[in-house]
């Protein structure tokens, strides 16, 4: 990956807010017209995408604070679906309860996206027909229809819906200002949110 200017950056989250709006919308046409497999597979690549979002801040930080960048790592990371399942994850409990209201339905994504989670097969699952690996399930070869039904899509769309948007909202106010983001603040930011993540890694069940 060749290396970025902060205004590439900047350029690209909101590139990749607009792309991840416009699978939304995809998702919600394809669960119309009766395909609510291949909406599945859109409102999960929705949440990958806007889950690149905090990559490019990322690397924007870095810029700012003088920290060496290693571009072809950053390629990875953004293309890594495994990299941007776990940003998801982190998503869904930084102020997620004000996005999705439905506390089982929160629950259900979070634990589709932990770590021991189905996300990965599931969105493999909702594109190819093979022989499905979800637990629960026996293993058999299936299509599509046959592992994600309406109520999955319908559950994945909510959920995707409101993640993406708040991200959007979020986004509008503050791309645009990693330039003025004083150098310092950058390793306490990094701590507060490596503090965060590690204590919801450890919280008592």
């Amino acid at each position: 990956m060749k290396p970025l200017t902060l205004e590439e950056i900047e350029d690209a989250r909101k590139r990749t807010a607009d792309t991840a709006m416009d699978h939304i919308g995809a998702a919600e046409a394809l669960l119309v017209a009766g395909y609510p497999a291949t909406s599945f597979f859109l409102s999960h690549a929705a949440l990958e995408e806007i889950a690149k979002i905090p990559m490019l801040v990322r690397v924007g930080l870095d810029i700012v604070a003088g920290t060496t960048i290693d571009w072809s790592e950053v390629g990875k990371r953004l293309q890594s679906h495994r990299e941007k399942i776990q940003e998801t994850w982190v998503g869904l409990h930084i102020n997620a309860d004000e996005k999705i209201a439905n506390p089982e339905l929160l629950a259900k994504a979070r634990k589709w996206f932990a770590d021991d989670g189905q996300a990965r097969a599931l969105r493999e699952h909702a594109l190819y027909a093979g022989v499905i690996n979800v637990i629960g399930q026996p293993m058999a070869f299936k299509s599509p229809v046959d592992v994600i039904d309406r109520a999955m899509a319908e559950e994945a769309l909510t959920i995707a819906r409101a993640i993406v948007t708040s991200r959007v909202k979020e986004e509008e106010i503050s791309r645009g200002h990693l330039a003025h983001t004083p150098a310092g603040l950058v390793s306490a930011f990094d701590q507060a949110i490596a503090t965060m993540i590690e204590s919801w890694r450890n919280r008592p069940e």
